[in-house]
């Protein structure tokens, strides 16, 4: 198996446990902003950077020279995967800890 395949793999399992969590946890945290609430209700300009993110982030994962950067990346790929999901379906990103 090539190394894209694997690092795609990678990414598609976090995503996938991502939405098992989101789905299996009772008190679910509905986030409208970034990071701790900030910048509430931007939810276009939160999509529209997680879509240019996922580019760069997929170019880089492939420019990589080493396996962690690109098992890093591929966690913060997913990681924005997974919330880009979450503002197209509902609008708001659902957060598995409160602040």
């Amino acid at each position: 198996m090539n190394k894209p395949v694997i690092y795609s793999l990678v990414v598609l399992i976090i995503v996938l446990l991502d939405r098992i969590a989101k789905v299996l946890i009772q008190d679910k945290v509905r986030n409208y902003g970034a990071a701790f609430g900030i910048l509430q209700n931007y939810t276009l300009l939160f999509i529209i950077v997680a879509v240019i993110l996922i580019i760069v982030l997929c170019y880089y994962i492939i420019k990589s020279d080493t396996s962690l950067l690109r098992v890093s990346l591929s966690f913060i790929l997913a990681g924005t995967i997974g919330n880009l999901i979450d503002r197209l379906f509902y609008g708001y990103v659902i957060d598995l800890i409160s602040t």
